[in-house]
């Protein structure tokens, strides 16, 4: 009964930090913005929850524009009224603001209490853009070598650390067979040179890992993680 006990236990620590991943429900959302605001709004962090940043900070540019067109001041930050001018302002616009529909208003409250998730969305977009500029643009990388068909060019950070990037073609090889090794992260040590050891440090959540590999080189050895 004891043994049983601490196996229930050890499987619930382990499980403790795992990411629940939930069934997509954004398959059939082309992303385009409709004529309701609210449910745009929506849709925005269902695409968010489903991963498809792009498609959220598209239809988040479409919504916050609209917004700014209906709400116009009232979709800014509000100012305390401190002279007669303003007070009047602040009156005239609490006054018109009867006549935005209130789908509009709900959904920019929404925005305002999700502004968390909307900014993470936004940081995750220049990740995805700068990655791409990696990709297409060689002007700030330095040429290491060309080897195996592979070539390798490396760059030094602003915070002193040192990207390394690897092109080539890969031929015969299915995209399903090409994602599974990047996220089978755990069996680099099984097939990848000089990799020592390889595990998942935290699953940050779907889409970001922490990794963690050890290498031993010809000379020396070296640890590297990854995110």
């Amino acid at each position: 009964m004891r043994r049983t006990t601490s196996a229930m236990s050890d499987t619930k620590n382990s499980s403790a930090g795992r990411v629940k991943i939930q069934r997509p429900t954004t398959i059939h959302d082309s992303g385009d913005p409709t004529d309701d605001c609210l449910f745009d709004a929506k849709r925005v962090f269902r695409l968010i929850e489903d991963e498809r940043y792009l498609s959220a900070e598209v239809l988040h540019e479409s919504l916050r524009d609209r917004i700014r067109n209906e709400m116009g001041d009232e979709a800014s930050s509000p100012k305390k009224p401190n002279s007669p001018t303003r007070k009047f302002l602040a009156f005239k616009r609490q006054k018109s603001k009867k006549t935005i529909d209130e789908k509009v208003i709900a959904a920019h409250q929404l925005l305002e209490e999700r502004k968390d998730v909307v900014k993470r969305m936004e940081d995750r977009c220049r990740l995805f853009k700068t990655a791409k500029k990696n990709l297409d643009i060689n002007d700030d990388w330095t040429l290491a070598q060309t080897l195996f068909g592979v070539t390798t060019y490396y760059r030094y950070e602003a915070d002193g650390s040192m990207s390394i990037k690897l092109a080539g073609l890969v031929n015969d090889c299915s995209l399903f067979d090409q994602v599974a090794v990047l996220r089978e992260f755990d069996l680099n040590h099984l097939w990848a040179p000089f990799v020592t050891s390889s595990m998942t440090v935290a699953q940050l959540d779907k889409l970001v890992r922490k990794k963690c590999s050890r290498k031993n080189w010809f000379v020396g050895k070296s640890v590297s993680t990854n995110i």
